[in-house]
């Protein structure tokens, strides 16, 4: 028997283990494994805290014991404005598809009694982790005075005017703990497993194994405390002991808070389909198969990839991107009967020339004898 193994890696789209041609009784194994594991961990944490703290006065102004006309004091307005925004945590997890190969095992024209054995497994697992955690807390304290004057002892007519207060606070967290994990459900290659052209009684076994796993796990945890503070005053005028008229006029108070918590602990999950493009290679051409009484259906099975391979006592391995071919020529036990029957003959003619020889030392002379 003469079993021709050649490995010849290249880059391709597939992986193609062929074992062929083999002789009566052999024995072929094929093993395919294909492990792909996809491992991804994020961990994300946040401690921020804001302390902001905003004065604005035009007031405590002090204006006593004048002599001479009015007294007037006449305060501008107070403007205050605070801004908190805090954005903590964000994860985005994208596992494109990946550009698995196709893989095609082939074993065909083995002899009769040959035992034929193909094992094919693939296995694809990711795991995606992301923790996240964010403490927030903001202080903010905001203080706007237009008021507090003073106008004692004054002799005439006495005027306070405070202005206006217009005072705002906003504070706005988020986004926080935001995550968005987008990961293949099935990216494997096809597999395309054949048997066929055996002789009767071989035995033929194909096991096919897939395996496709994901597990995702987001933990997201988020505290936030806001502490807001804030005075604003207009009044709070003195005008005693005055003599003339005391006129006291104040000012309003425009404040706006707003408080936003949000977007928190928004987290997105997709397990999508992968689409795979089919892109078989050519097969290689079928073998002659021994002549056998009897043939044995074809088994074939499908989808995984890449591989090893051994057969007829020999072993070789390939990885995903190479090709291992397993040819055997059948080599003729006793050859055709056409060059059985010259080889006879070319026999014959030896023993007989060889006896001619002989026999030449006892034949008689040319001449007559009356």
């Amino acid at each position: 028997m003469l079993l021709g193994l050649v490995v010849s890696p290249r880059v391709s789209s597939a992986d193609e283990i062929t074992v062929s041609g083999n002789g009566s009784s052999s024995n072929t194994t094929v093993n395919v494994a294909a492990t792909t594991q996809t491992t991804t961990q994020q961990t994300n944490t946040s401690d921020v805290k804001n302390n902001t703290s905003t004065a604005a006065s035009t007031g405590n102004n002090n204006a006593s014991s004048n002599s001479g006309g009015s007294t007037s004091v006449q305060t501008g307005d107070a403007n205050a404005s605070s801004a908190v925004t805090t954005a903590a945590n964000s994860s985005t997890v994208n596992s494109p598809c990946c550009s698995t190969q196709d893989t095609t095992e082939t074993v065909t024209g083995n002899g009769e009694n040959s035992t034929n054995t193909i094992n094919s497994q693939t296995t694809d697992t990711t795991n995606v982790t992301v923790n996240q955690t964010a403490n927030i807390t903001n202080n903010v304290t905001q203080k706007a005075i237009t008021g507090n004057n003073t106008a004692n002892g004054n002799n005439g007519n006495v005027t306070i005017k405070t202005g206006n207060i217009n005072a705002s606070i906003s504070v706005k967290n988020g986004p926080v703990n935001v995550s968005n994990v987008s990961v293949p459900s099935d990216s494997n290659g096809t597999t395309d497993i054949k048997i066929s052209g055996n002789g009767e009684g071989s035995v033929n076994t194909v096991s096919n194994n897939n395996t496709n796993t994901n597990n995702i796990t987001v933990t997201n945890s988020a505290t936030i405390i806001n502490n807001l503070k804030s005075i604003y005053l207009t009044g709070g005028n003195t005008a005693n002991s005055n003599n003339g008229n005391v006129t006291i006029v104040t000012g309003g108070i425009t404040s706006v808070i707003n408080i936003e918590n949000g977007p928190i602990n928004v987290s997105s999950v997709t397990v999508s389909c992968c689409q795979k493009v089919q892109n078989k290679p050519t097969p290689p051409p079928a073998p002659t198969p021994q002549p056998t009484s009897g043939n044995v259906p074809t088994s074939s099975s499908s989808p995984s990839s890449s591989s090893t391979s051994n057969s007829s006592g020999g072993s070789s391995s390939g990885s995903t991107g190479s090709v291992l071919g397993a040819a055997a020529s059948n080599l003729p036990v006793t050859g055709s009967y056409w060059f059985f029957i010259a080889l006879i003959g070319n026999i014959l003619m030896m023993l007989l020339g060889g006896y001619l020889r002989l026999r030449s030392g006892r034949s008689p002379g040319f001449g007559f004898t009356l």
